[in-house]
């Protein structure tokens, strides 16, 4: 009797989890700081439902690994992770950026970014059909040394940007 009563828990909160509607995963923003090196700091804030956060919790996925793992994919180069928490996490970037002097001016080339790739990769997940999934930031912007920002607001991708830096003339 004891082990019918457990196993009609577990069919009921099993039936609970299936019939509530999906959680959601939601890319608050995106902030990437190229300095004058071509390196790059990398802020991403997200808001993770109550299933994310089980599913963070238990280790089944860490978001952070997965954002790490696509960006080091499209830049090119090693990307560290530098913090984690709940609400987002901060890399670095070796040579997010290609430098180059052009007659005293400085340019910066990065590469382009595209958020639909990492959807793909969580869908191979068990849970994917129980989540929903908006992995385009609310706003991504890119900073350059000199402050200029480029500024992309629910962007699927984030072109590659060329910027120059000319030297100030006295």
């Amino acid at each position: 009797m004891m082990m019918l009563s457990r196993l009609l828990i577990f069919v009921s909160l099993c039936m609970c989890l299936f019939a509530t509607q999906a959680s959601a995963f939601t890319a608050d923003s995106l902030v990437i700081r190229v300095d004058e090196a071509g390196d790059a700091g990398v802020e991403f804030h997200y808001t993770l439902d109550w299933f994310e956060h089980l599913i963070v919790f238990l280790h089944i996925v860490d978001p952070a690994e997965q954002f790490r793992a696509a960006l080091q994919e499209y830049s090119g180069h090693e990307v560290t992770v530098a913090q984690v928490d709940e609400r987002g996490a901060s890399f670095t970037v070796k040579g997010f950026a290609r430098v180059d002097g052009i007659d005293g001016a400085v340019q910066y080339r990065t590469p382009g970014l595209e958020f639909s790739a990492a959807r793909e990769v969580l869908a191979q997940y068990w849970f994917a059909p129980f989540i929903r999934v908006d992995l385009t930031p609310a706003i991504a912007k890119v900073t350059f040394p000199d402050g200029a920002e480029y500024a992309f607001a629910d962007a699927e991708k984030i072109p590659p940007l060329e910027h120059t830096i000319y030297p100030q003339v006295p």
